[in-house]
């Protein structure tokens, strides 16, 4: 027993002895990590002089994993230490703390730990949403008669989406995305401005309000806070609206051509409703239901209140049993563009 004991003594005082004397491979692999950081220093030194700067950006950290988050501000502060060298961080330093919560605690002081690895911190600018927004549409090719007044028509309401809705500039992005890939495949066609903001106002709430997108086309049901819309100088938005469950051909609407402002009517005055399509050639009736064998020849200008227009009206009777807004969410899905369009 006295052997055993002795035996154990002399092995771990063999074991310190190397230890202090940094023979243990634990020493050697510190010493090896602190040489190579040390020796990328140096290299990065060599680089970098007073004429000589690097400025990395790194953006949106904010949306990484918590962990990988924290590991890189760690090592930008212990390896690129360096004079010449300035990390810029693009990030939410709010939503980042959350992250930095899930690690260490919620009762943790993560702004104040965050901070520890900045030696400056500003909030950036707020943006102008409306030179963003012009800026976004002077690239994007609109539709063929789009006059300068049509176009800042455009961009005003694309400013009161982004009041309703709170678009930030990456909503705004997505919107015109989207309203592009439409204008490229069939929105080209409509000359008036009425029909594109309607269009953006679905592609709006499809992509902010889902679930008020879904209730309106897909379960038929307004909810008060939609109705209640007011869009100040564009009011077909709330006719477009109240009209979702009406079939087509039972729309209240005028025959409005470039000729008759106020609705295409009969000598007595009568406005006329449209009895059928044919050969982009729309046959006339009375609003009582009584054809009168006038036609209208179907042009650009021509539409049906500012609910439908002549690319529209040219496909009535395929469409005209469907209820306005079936036929508008047909519209807006992208997948039925082509067959829509044949």
């Amino acid at each position: 027993m006295v052997e055993l004991t002795f035996a154990l003594e002399l092995t771990l005082a063999i074991k310190l002895g190397k230890f202090l004397s940094h023979e243990s491979t634990l020493f050697g692999e510190y010493r090896e990590f602190k040489d190579a950081i040390l020796n990328f220093k140096e290299s990065l030194e060599g680089i970098v002089n007073n004429q000589r700067k690097i400025v990395i950006i790194i953006d949106e950290l904010d949306r990484c994993k918590p962990t990988f988050a924290v590991q890189l501000l760690e090592i930008v502060k212990h390896l690129f230490d360096i004079k010449g060298i300035t990390f810029i961080f693009m990030l939410d330093i709010e939503q980042l703390s959350y992250s930095i919560k899930t690690i260490y605690g919620q009762e943790m002081d993560a702004t104040g730990y965050l901070c520890r690895f900045f030696d400056y911190i500003t909030r950036m600018p707020k943006p102008s949403v409306l030179t963003y927004i012009e800026n976004s549409i002077e690239r994007v090719q609109l539709f063929e008669k789009c006059s300068s007044k049509d176009s800042i028509n455009i961009i005003n309401f694309l400013c009161e989406l982004c009041d309703y809705f709170i678009l930030s500039l990456r909503d705004i992005d997505t919107i015109i995305c989207s309203y592009k890939i439409m204008l490229d495949k069939f929105l080209y066609k409509y000359y008036y401005v009425e029909a594109h903001c309607q269009y953006l106002f679905y592609l709006t709430l499809k992509y902010k309000d889902v679930a008020q997108f879904n209730n309106i086309f897909l379960k038929e049901q307004i909810s008060t806070s939609i109705q209640k819309i007011d869009f100040k100088d564009f009011p077909y938005i709330k006719e477009s609206i109240e009209n979702i469950t009406t079939i087509i051909e039972d729309l209240q609407y005028k025959i409005i051509t470039e000729q008759s402002r106020e609705g295409v009517r009969d000598p007595e005055g009568e406005v006329y409703r449209i009895a059928s399509v044919e050969n982009y050639t729309i046959k006339l009736r009375r609003f009582n239901g009584v054809n009168s064998g006038y036609t209208v020849n179907i042009s650009l200008d021509t539409r049906l209140n500012y609910l439908l227009f002549a690319p529209d009206i040219k496909k009535w009777e395929q469409i005209k049993y469907m209820k306005y807004g079936q036929y508008i969410h047909q519209q807006l899905e992208m997948f039925n563009f082509i067959e829509l369009d044949s």
